[in-house]
Formats: C-alpha cells, structure tokens, sequence
C-alpha cells in the first residue's frame, strides 16, 4: 500500500518520533528507556519511504517542509523549512543524503532556536515517559 501511495500526489509525512513501530504508551514499561531515541524512527521512516519509491530530496521534505505543513495552527509558517524568520532548529549532516539516504543518520551539529546544541551534554538516559504516582 505504501508503494502504491507514494506513486499517487497525495501528501506524505512521516509520523513518528519514538522507537520504530512502538510507541512508547504501549510499552511494557515506559519508563525504561531502552533502544528508544527521540528521532530514530522518524530517520527510519524518511529512509522507508526512499525504499517505496521516493527520491531522497523528496523523502526529506516529507519529514520537514510537509510534515510542518501537517501540524496544527499553521505551524508551516514558522518551521519545516531553512528560511529568514523561521524557527531555527535544524540538522548538519557529515554526508550527503541526497547521495544515500542512510547518510540522514550521520549527524555533525544540532542547532535548536538558532543555538548550536553541545549534545555531549545530553543526558545518556532521558525519562521520556513518568507512570503518575497516586
């Protein structure tokens, strides 16, 4: 089905941030952190749909220009795409993904509201998800 949708004009996002084919409300325990890294299956998605047919320039714009057109409250205007007076957050890769789309995953340097993130700085075990306590 997904081939088949790829070869029409229909819109395509991909739609997930989390574990690849989990979500994390349906794990065992959410709390455990696991293989899960925010942004895995988002990458994984991207390069799915060069596998059903995309080109790699347009698999990428699914999972930014288009996916921002997809949020609520016209968040396309203010994010998705690398543009004066947007919010600027994004990705330098140290390989070209237009060459092979796996080289998505090759990241040099996040840059979140236009300031370059130290990600060794980032915690190893993020808590993603906290059970409420009664």
């Amino acid at each position: 089905n997904a081939e088949q949708i790829v070869k029409t004009s229909c819109p395509i996002t991909t739609a997930t941030d989390n574990q690849v084919a989990q979500a994390i409300e349906f794990s065992r325990d959410p709390n455990q952190w696991g293989m899960r890294q925010p942004g895995v299956g988002t990458l994984a998605a991207i390069e799915a749909l060069v596998e059903f047919g995309m080109t790699p320039s347009q698999a990428i714009v699914a999972g930014t220009r288009t996916g921002a057109q997809a949020l609520p409250h016209h968040m396309g205007d203010s994010l998705g795409t690398i543009e004066r007076g947007k919010i600027a957050d994004m990705v330098m890769l140290d390989a070209d993904p237009l060459a092979d789309i796996t080289n998505i995953r090759m990241i040099r340097m996040v840059m979140k509201d236009g300031v370059i993130i130290d990600r060794d700085k980032l915690p190893l075990n993020p808590i993603i998800y906290k059970r409420h306590q009664p």
